[in-house]
């Protein structure tokens, strides 16, 4: 509850500020909100869950107490260092006017498909300015960490080519899947797909597609595993329907990623990973039967509350 009220007010406060610290900063203060509420005499007596695959820290190889002699602060100088720089870059103008200087964005010719849509030519592409992009955040915290570890000998000498390869052989899959949504959507927007559908759905459905929208995020979800991948496949698709409709373009997109939150939650990698997280691999037909009422109720609930909104405005 603390952390959703904290990242909640918070987004809806940051992204008025700067849209960029919108997610990041509600994420660090939730994370003080919960060291401050560890504190609390009701958190202070020891406890344990018996016969729990999860919390027995034993039998999951996990040493007891602070065996590597690591603080709360050194724990979290990654986190401060890349608050100080994301902060200062984004927020002292002058700074954010020299890191924002250089920018970069692919050019287009213009087209014309079979079907009469039009693609208007374009110099710059999206600009993306690399030195206040929140990779650059990242990169330049991570790098911070590594030395600072290094310095404090909390990582081997020469270790970075093994942390390089191994984040690359992460990064890998998801960064080829999110290329190849991407791709996708945007060839389907170019080629006229997604307004042709938005036509043949809105004429089909009507203002009642309001209560529909947010289980397109969930199917959307349920395919990709993420809340992102299906932003990225429909959002396009409903911000042409909220057009077409005439209805308010952030209620059917609050409503697509709304679904794909809950989507997420049956989608079936993530199933199956939390299954063998609690050691119950085989059981994932159990943990969609349990899950799936509930999942539509909610998105069910999201799509009401949608629909009355969408009349209202």
């Amino acid at each position: 509850l603390a952390v959703s009220l904290t990242q909640g007010f918070g987004q809806v406060v940051m992204t008025q500020v700067n849209p960029d610290l919108g997610v990041f900063v509600p994420s660090a203060a939730s994370a003080g909100v919960l060291m401050l509420l560890s504190r609390l005499q009701i958190y202070k007596a020891a406890w344990s869950i018996e016969n729990s695959r999860i919390m027995d820290s034993s039998s999951a190889g996990i040493p007891d107490g602070n065996s590597h002699g690591m603080s709360v602060f050194q724990a979290f100088f990654p986190y401060i260092t890349m608050t100080f720089i994301t902060l200062s870059i984004l927020m002292i103008s002058p700074l954010n006017d020299f890191f924002g200087s250089l920018s970069y964005g692919p050019s287009f010719p213009g087209s014309v498909t079979g079907l009469g849509v039009n693609n208007t030519p374009v110099d710059l592409y999206a600009p993306i300015k690399p030195f206040t992009h929140a990779s650059f955040f990242l990169a330049m915290s991570a790098f911070a960490g590594y030395v600072y570890y290094k310095k404090k000998s909390f990582v081997r000498r020469n270790s970075i080519t093994l942390i390089l390869s191994r984040a690359l052989r992460k990064a890998l899959p998801s960064s080829i899947a999110i290329v190849s949504l991407l791709g996708i959507s945007r060839i389907m927007t170019g080629s006229g797909q997604t307004e042709i559908l938005s036509y043949g759905v809105a004429s089909l459905f009507g203002n009642l597609y309001s209560v529909i929208s947010p289980f397109v995020g969930l199917v959307g979800a349920f395919i990709t595993s993420s809340n992102m991948s299906s932003n990225i496949l429909f959002g396009g698709f409903q911000y042409s329907l909220s057009e077409i409709l005439k209805v308010e373009s952030f209620l059917l997109l609050g409503a697509q990623t709304a679904g794909g939150s809950i989507g997420t939650s049956i989608a079936p990698s993530n199933v199956v990973l939390g299954a063998t997280t609690a050691g119950i691999l085989g059981k994932e037909g159990d943990i969609l039967r349990k899950i799936l009422p509930f999942v539509v109720a909610v998105t069910g609930l999201f799509g009401l509350i949608t629909l009355v909104l969408a009349l209202n405005l």
